[in-house]
């Protein structure tokens, strides 16, 4: 996918994300609010570069619809690196797989093909999993 075609998956949002219902079951904007425009992803503390740090970090993101998932609120944001992309999940904070390009072109292609093969039900349903798990609901947002 070359710049243009990918950016066609990018949209900036303004005002609250709005979610669909996923078939046969509640709408992500009945169990979780939207509370910042802020994005964060959070920090594992098993990770060598973080020093054991348990907490959410704010980051400077880019808000990605990709085409069968505009449902869901993806950002685009550089890892703490800060020469490499990846693409992450709003209300969890989590990466899509373990993306690290060097554009945000490239990460947005690479989530593309990570999200098609693992579906939207199972997605929505890891969502709402660790969403309402203790310590893994971004600041971003709040349970209903």
């Amino acid at each position: 996918m070359d710049s243009k075609e990918a950016k066609k998956y990018v949209s900036g949002i303004s005002g609250s994300t709005i979610f669909t219902a996923r078939p046969g079951g509640q709408e992500l904007s009945d169990i979780f609010k939207r509370v910042s425009d802020h994005y964060y992803v959070h920090l594992n503390p098993k990770a060598p570069q973080n020093k054991g740090l348990d907490e959410w970090q704010k980051v400077k993101g880019e808000s990605v619809k990709l085409l069968g998932f505009e449902q869901f609120d993806l950002f685009a944001h550089k890892i703490f690196s800060k020469k490499q992309y990846t693409i992450s999940e709003a209300i969890t904070g989590q990466q899509i797989g373990a993306i690290k390009e060097a554009t945000s072109e490239q990460a947005i292609q690479a989530a593309g093909g990570i999200l098609e093969r693992i579906g939207v039900e199972a997605l929505y349903n890891n969502i709402v999993k660790q969403g309402k798990t203790k310590g893994y609901l971004s600041p971003r947002y709040k349970l209903i």
